[in-house]
């Protein structure tokens, strides 16, 4: 990609936005952490973010993630001191080791966590990745790509920020041993988020080497991706966006139009948002319901809302977006984004709802390990089947003429 100017970052916070799946923080944060660096920096010309491929990278030179890991309800308006807070502990416990972080990555898609990577890549005057540990957004450590197929999670730091003071909480997770259980991570990290952090911190870790990357294993061309996909939610009619993606052959997709937000609920416990959105189009009598814990797990449909029929679950990505007159683009939302501050579904707005095919990545482990590891949030959503991939979904979809495409 060469470097990101201005309008390409907002291309790719819109587009990883819509992969996120209903989660990786809402678009609002990523723009404004965007306009807060804009305006100390200069205005819009100050923007430059380098992309490399990691096959493009220095022999012997590291990569790391940074991010947001919290319930996505808890974010302040500019994350930027969490964010720096975690890279820069990090990057001290590294040096010991002598191993220096020379670029910035992205630990999934989403319109927050895609680009806090971009900041810290303009900051430290890193480049960027063209590559993310998701290809999507997912809920837990466990549910990374880098867990799914095989690389270490630890070490990782958590660290927080209290405006007006130099000090704040951190905690480095490292056990040497075990480096690739996530599961003692996921629970450790949520245990300092809930008790010691407000439910939100910023994370650094996933320390990777250029001979370590593989593009059987991450999804290579992720932000480039991302960019694609926004640049069509930015400039195209909302009734052919998914068309157009498929036109353009940028994702396989379907979209489901005529849609208006009928109930919902929303509850923050143990550093997750956790809820559901109800959807209903009245031409047809038809409703779709989201369930979600941060992303979007479970989407189900039928006549009747209260026996509705799972139709697709993660790790295909379950996405959707508010329908605009194009002034701003499509508005593509997260699940905290159908709600209000004080937890009150938005109800009537009218959006477009979308399936699109996640990276055949997610495949290279074998379907059966991807479930085991899917289980047990989909329960967390009342949901006790198997994964239903996107072939399945569109099918059995196109059976009920569900579909606009």
């Amino acid at each position: 990609m060469g470097s990101l100017k201005y309008d390409d970052v907002r291309d790719v916070i819109y587009g990883a936005t819509l992969l996120g799946a209903g989660g990786g923080g809402s678009m609002k944060f990523g723009l404004k952490m965007l306009e807060a660096y804009v305006e100390t920096h200069g205005g819009p010309d100050c923007i430059k973010v380098s992309v490399c491929s990691p096959k493009d990278m220095d022999d012997g030179a590291y990569a790391a993630v940074t991010a947001a890991m919290g319930a996505p309800t808890k974010i302040p308006g500019d994350f930027s001191p969490w964010v720096l807070n975690a890279f820069n502990f990090y990057s001290c416990v590294q040096s010991f080791s002598q191993r220096n972080i020379q670029y910035s990555m992205a630990v999934e898609l989403g319109g927050f966590n895609t680009f806090i990577p971009m900041l810290v890549s303009m900051e430290k005057k890193l480049s960027l990745l063209d590559v993310d540990g998701s290809a999507r957004a997912v809920p837990a450590l466990t549910t990374l790509l880098f867990n799914v197929n095989g690389y270490n999670t630890l070490p990782i730091a958590l660290a927080d920020y209290i405006e007006g003071s130099s000090d704040f909480a951190k905690v480095l997770l490292d056990f040497p041993k075990d480096a690739q259980n996530a599961a003692l991570a996921e629970d450790a990290a949520r245990a300092y988020l809930s008790t010691e952090m407000n439910q939100i911190a910023g994370l650094c870790g996933w320390m990777i080497k250029k001979e370590d990357f593989s593009a059987k294993r991450l999804p290579f061309g992720s932000i480039s991706l991302a960019a694609a996909v926004g640049n069509v939610l930015r400039t195209t009619p909302a009734a052919d966006v998914f068309s157009t993606l498929t036109a353009q052959g940028i994702v396989k997709n379907k979209g489901i139009s005529g849609y208006s937000v009928a109930d919902g609920s929303i509850k923050t416990d143990g550093g997750f948002d956790k809820g559901y959105v109800l959807f209903y189009n009245k031409s047809g009598g038809n409703y779709f319901r989201f369930d979600f814990q941060n992303e979007t797990l479970l989407v189900s449909y039928g006549s009747d809302p209260t026996k509705l029929k799972p139709l697709m679950t993660a790790p295909d990505i379950i996405c959707s977006f508010q329908i605009s007159d194009l002034k701003d683009g499509n508005i593509p939302l997260t699940n905290a984004d159908y709600f209000d501050d004080k937890g009150n579904v938005k109800k009537g707005l009218e959006v477009m709802l979308g399936l699109i095919q996640v990276s055949d990545v997610w495949w290279y482990s074998g379907y059966n390990t991807v479930n085991k590891i899917w289980q047990q949030y989909f329960t967390n959503v009342g949901y006790t089947g198997d994964i239903i991939q996107f072939g399945s979904a569109v099918k059995a979809a196109e059976e009920d003429g569900i579909f606009d495409q």
